[in-house]
């Protein structure tokens, strides 16, 4: 068998804007950073935003309950909190 070839393109739609970095609550958030939403259980870590050219527009996160962690779609509307993460001797 020989190696598959690693993805180099996208298979997102031409009218989609894919982003890595998006402001809620007067806050950055980049990849890794901590979410939590309204009516869901856990944090999550974003991982993009997404913008279709009518405007609509929601992020992709992954995370959720322990034990139950999956990739989900959120409107900005439903953020409840932008968790930060203490800056430490040890995790800086």
């Amino acid at each position: 068998m020989t190696k598959r070839k690693a993805k180099t393109e996208s298979n997102l739609p031409d009218h989609w804007t894919v982003t890595t970095e998006a402001t809620a609550n007067g806050r950055r958030i980049t990849p890794g950073t901590e979410l939590s939403f309204k009516g869901v259980k856990g944090r999550f870590k974003f991982h993009r935003m997404v913008t279709l050219d009518d405007g609509r527009s929601w992020i992709d996160v992954f995370g959720g309950p322990e034990n139950h962690e999956m990739l989900r779609s959120f409107g900005l509307d439903r953020i409840k909190t932008v968790h930060r993460i203490e800056k430490k001797r040890g995790n800086q």
